[in-house]
């Protein structure tokens, strides 16, 4: 429907225009003539370029160079011009539609070509099937996971000032396990954080360029954010949350692990359970990795050992992401990604009785800028590892959730190989982004405060006569002799319509709508060569309208000026 109409308003225009070309005693025929053609370009900016969209835009060609062709005034009292000047106006009218036409073609053919490199340049940003769980943060995983976001190189977030133990950024953890499914836990509860930093405690700083849900991803061991659009909540497993729905800028601080004192095993029973069946078909599996190894921290160093050494990565898995298939990834070792090891890993540890919970996020590598510090995360830097809940041999009767991931290190040449990044796309799409987030981050006081002292600058800027002659009034002792002088009316444009009114009377004429003033007195000087009193007098007229209503000039005797003129009109009548 919306197609149809379309095509209606563009014949329409088209018709009107040339009905307007043959209308002769049409008033505003220039304007319109002006106007119409372009409106038709303004509607066929989202219409396929066709057979009939061309044929359309060659006419308006055509229409256009006759526009600038056709004699818009009245031009009944000049003087015929000979019949062998034709040939110049089909020349001219040749020449304007073929530079117009020639103009239109380069145009599209730019736009084109425009239009084409903005699209290689953006459709690796742009490309929406690559959503993935990592970004909706369902709370059913499977062990497949999102692998295709190891294709998207869109920019998530930006760290600053991390270390090594800080790359690791958490997003959300999976508790429980059932064939090849996680489950995030329901209903946790959440504290508030401080909304200041302790003196002496280090930062990072966390420039979100995406909004992910109400989740803020953090290393391990955050104590509290700081930003503009908290306050921010915080978990039991150190998960951090917004109550605002944005896009953050925020610096984090962070405590060494946190020691927790394991009294409770019931408490743990959740992150050891598998189901009995398949932790006896874990157990040889389990038994050739350890040994005869009991110790559970070196249980875990073996286990994570085995998939660094043994084991490839690849983003391209073809069998089921079940129990069945973590059985064949111990037997057959293909090679698989990071949520395939870490799940694999996982069971290994619930099946040697060690408490374990997968955890997924995003790991910071990419490097940016000159300092060592810097990263810059993308989609394809989600990633999902390992926590094992283990007792700490330097602080003897305490536990803590330690980080183990199992993939192995070829994975960022995996990543590398898989997108080429286009620097030039990437940095005007950071660029965008980076603007974004700053925007939503200013501070609505300090925004309020800058736009009213940018527009007290303009004010000042534009009124700077008007406030230095109220400033000179204020202070001076003779405000009587500064009094502003009362403005002359002005009705200039009364006066010139009764001037016009003698040209028609005595020169049966009127000034053409592309004519200057100097034009219209040179076309009466040619054409009525007996009258050079009047005209110059007239001309004065001009020059005294133009001073009086676009000068600086006031002159107030434009009126007796006219009336000079009438009364020499009516004497040489």
């Amino acid at each position: 429907m919306q197609s149809y109409a379309i095509f209606i308003l563009q014949s329409g225009s088209l018709f009107l225009v040339l009905f307007l070309w043959f209308s002769p005693r049409y008033l505003y025929r220039a304007f319109f003539l002006k106007l119409l053609p372009w409106l038709t370009v303004a509607l066929s900016v989202n219409v396929a370029f066709t057979l009939a969209s061309a044929v359309c835009f060659v006419l308006f060609c055509v229409v256009n160079a006759g526009a600038f062709m056709t004699q818009t005034g009245d031009t009944s009292n000049l003087p015929p011009r000979p019949k062998e000047a034709l040939w110049r106006k089909i020349v001219l009218f040749t020449i304007f539609t073929v530079i117009s036409v020639g103009l239109f073609a380069g145009f599209v053919l730019a736009f084109h070509i425009g239009d084409a490199v903005y699209t290689r340049l953006i459709k690796d940003y742009t490309l929406i099937y690559r959503r993935h769980p990592f970004f909706s943060f369902s709370p059913v995983m499977d062990i497949r996971g999102p692998g295709i976001s190891g294709n998207d190189i869109r920019p998530v977030l930006e760290v600053d000032r991390a270390n090594r133990a800080s790359l690791y950024l958490h997003t959300q953890y999976f508790k429980d396990y059932n064939d090849g499914k996680w489950i995030a836990p329901e209903d946790v509860m959440r504290y508030a954080l401080p909304e200041q930093h302790a003196d002496g405690d280090e930062t990072l700083a966390l420039n979100m360029l995406v909004t992910l849900k109400d989740i803020v991803p953090v290393p391990r061991g955050t104590k509290n954010v700081v930003g503009y659009n908290g306050p921010y909540e915080q978990d039991r497993q150190g998960l951090v949350y917004s109550l605002q729905k944005s896009i953050h800028q925020v610096t984090i601080s962070r405590h060494e692990e946190p020691r927790l004192v394991h009294n409770r095993v019931d408490d743990l029973n959740d992150y050891s359970y598998l189901n009995p069946e398949f932790k006896a078909r874990l157990r040889p599996f389990l038994k050739q990795i350890v040994g005869n190894e009991t110790d559970p921290g070196r249980m875990a160093r073996l286990i994570q050992a085995h998939f660094l050494r043994n084991y490839t990565y690849s983003l391209d898995v073809s069998f089921e992401a079940n129990e069945m298939g973590i059985i064949y990834i111990l037997a057959r070792r293909p090679p698989v990604y990071c949520s395939f090891f870490a799940s694999t890993m996982a069971v290994l540890l619930r099946a040697a009785d060690i408490p374990s919970r997968l955890t997924v996020g995003f790991l910071a590598t990419e490097r940016i800028g000159k300092a060592e510090e810097q990263f810059l995360v993308r989609v394809r830097d989600a990633h999902a590892w390992v926590e094992a809940y283990l007792p700490d041999p330097q602080h003897p009767g305490s536990f803590s959730w330690q980080r183990f991931d199992p993939t192995p290190p070829d994975r960022l040449r995996v990543l590398n190989d898989g997108r080429a990044i286009n620097r030039i796309a990437d940095a005007i799409y950071l660029a965008i982004l980076r603007f974004r987030s700053d925007f939503k981050n200013l501070e609505s006081e300090k925004l309020l405060v800058w736009l009213v002292m940018v527009l007290f600058v303009l004010v000042l800027i534009r009124n700077h006569r008007e406030i230095w002659y109220f400033i000179r009034w204020c202070f001076s002792p003779n405000r009587k002799q500064l009094r502003r002088r009362k403005p002359v009316r002005k009705d200039y444009i009364k006066t010139y319509h009764d001037l016009e009114l003698v040209l028609r009377k005595n020169f049966r004429t009127r000034q053409l709508m592309h004519e200057t003033h100097s034009d219209l007195i040179r076309r009466l000087r040619t054409h009525h060569p007996g009258q050079d009193t009047l005209i110059d007098m007239i001309e004065d007229f001009f020059r005294l309208y133009q001073d009086n209503r676009f000068g600086d000039k006031q002159r107030p005797q434009l009126p007796d000026k006219l009336r000079a003129i009438k009364h020499a009109s009516a004497g040489r009548n």
